[in-house]
This record gives structure tokens, sequence and C-alpha cells, in this order.
């Protein structure tokens, strides 16, 4: 997969360029060198976890949650809804293969600047190739698929390839997909959430989508080479010194801590916008 790293240089020529990528979701990162990672893979590394126990590590933490979960809350999936499960987990903290985007820029772009302290990073993903990469893959008529349709059998390919025995998925692909769960808790709502979930679990997700781990930390394109069709990928860098700028701007949009992250502890979080000066 090619991939055009961009370097925003004024953000109303991002806002102008991004402003047709409606098919498209975004991930905000604070530090521009970061790769794209999942909580689950950025553990296993840190602890030195053999590649091939991957796949109980994650049955082995769904057992557990599952099992116990009902002593913290109510409203639960199905047993059987692995994909629902890990969303759960994922809303809560626990380290998942999911990765979390946005069906919105300037969402991706508040979770970016909010607490950078360097040149950040928005990636952006198209959603359209995903979706008919998907139905070509597993032989759904795109004329009969909507999406809403894609995203029910997408949760059913998520539940084949999770583990439900703690052993190695020897027959899963390689690749992306994104999905959104069926239960929409407030913060997806309020963030226009959605996961881009990785097939191979046993792989970064750079190996999953077929890229280098290193090759994305130079500039090779401008905002007049992107084609929002036929691009699969984008890395736009921002500067750190547009950082006031463009938050000052989002929270006139409404865009910040107290509506993306609900309760007292969003609104105090908010509040970090004040120190921005006049």
């Amino acid at each position: 997969m090619e991939l055009k790293v961009i370097e925003i240089d004024s953000w109303p020529k991002f806002q102008e360029a991004t402003e047709n990528m409606i098919l498209w979701g975004f991930r905000g990162q604070a530090d521009s060198s970061w790769d794209l990672e999942t909580t689950f893979h950025r553990l296993a590394a840190r602890n030195k976890i053999f590649q091939p126990m991957y796949w109980h590590k994650e049955y082995f933490m769904l057992r557990q949650f599952t099992r116990r979960a009902r002593h913290y809350c109510e409203h639960m999936p199905p047993q059987t809804d692995l994909f629902e499960w890990l969303s759960l987990m994922q809303h809560h903290g626990c380290p998942t293969r999911l990765l979390d985007f946005s069906h919105s820029m300037y969402i991706a772009s508040f979770f970016a600047l909010e607490n950078a302290e360097k040149d950040s990073a928005i990636w952006a993903i198209n959603l359209h190739k995903l979706g008919r990469e998907s139905m070509e893959r597993h032989n759904m008529n795109p004329h009969k698929t909507n999406i809403d349709h894609l995203n029910l059998e997408m949760i059913k390919v998520a539940n084949s390839i999770i583990s439900s025995d703690g052993k190695e998925q020897r027959n899963v692909y390689d690749g992306v997909f994104h999905i959104e769960p069926e239960r929409l808790h407030e913060r997806i709502l309020n963030q226009q959430g959605l996961f881009i979930f990785p097939a191979n679990i046993g792989k970064s997700v750079f190996e999953n989508l077929g890229l280098e781990a290193d090759f994305h930390q130079t500039v090779n394109s401008k905002m007049e080479d992107i084609n929002t069709d036929t691009d699969a990928m984008l890395k736009f860098i921002i500067p750190i010194g547009l950082r006031k700028t463009i938050l000052k701007n989002l929270d006139s949009m409404n865009i910040n801590a107290r509506t993306l992250f609900p309760g007292l502890d969003g609104f105090a979080r908010s509040m970090q916008t004040l120190m921005l000066g006049p």
C-alpha cells in the first residue's frame, strides 16, 4: 500500500483539502513519529510476549473479562458475541486489537493536538476502499450490501476470527477492516467513533496493511497530490506551531473534551482550553 505523507502548513487549507473526504476514517496521535499501534500489540511488545501466544492472551483477557464484568455493569453483550465484548473492553481501557478512529477529521484533530508537545499527526484511511475489499474478500454482492449490512457481516467475520479457545488461528488473512459495535455507547456517539480491526492479531497493524514500519516519517507529498478516490491511506503531520490556533478554532466549533467525554470528567478536562490564552 502506498502512503502519502503531507505536512499541514495552513489550517484553512487542510480543511478545504479534506472537506470531501466523507467516506474516510481519521485518527489523531499526539506524536507524529508514533506508529499505528493497538494497545494490545504495544503491551505485548513491551512484555516480550511470544507471537504465537497472542491468540491465547486475547482469549484469556476475554475469558476473565466476560466472567467478572457482571460485578461492574448490568447490561452485557451475549456471551458468544466476542467482538461486542472487545468493544466494551476497549471502552473501559483494556488492551485490545481494536484501533480507535473517527468519522470526523475535526475530532481526530482534537485528539492529535490536545496533549501534543511536538509535531502531531492525523492518519486517514479510505473506508470506501476497505469496504469494497471486505465485500470482495467475503463474497458479498456490492449491489445488495449497504453500509449497515456490511457492518453486520463484518461483526460475524470478527467473531469468527477471534479465537474462542485460545489456540492460534492459522487460516486468518492479513488485512484490516472497519467495524462498529451494535451497542453504541455515549462516547462512541459523541466521538463519531469506529474501529479498525486487524484480522491477524499475530501481526502488527502495519503488517496487516502491508506497510513497512519505518516508512512514514518523511514528508513525500503535498495537499494537491491527494486523490480521495484512489488513495487508500494518508498521513498528515501537524506542526506544533499550529496547535494553539487549531485548538481554539475547534473549541469555537464546540469540539472539546466537554463534548467528547460525557460527565464531570470531560467538563473538568475541557478547562485546559482556558490555558490557551485569549
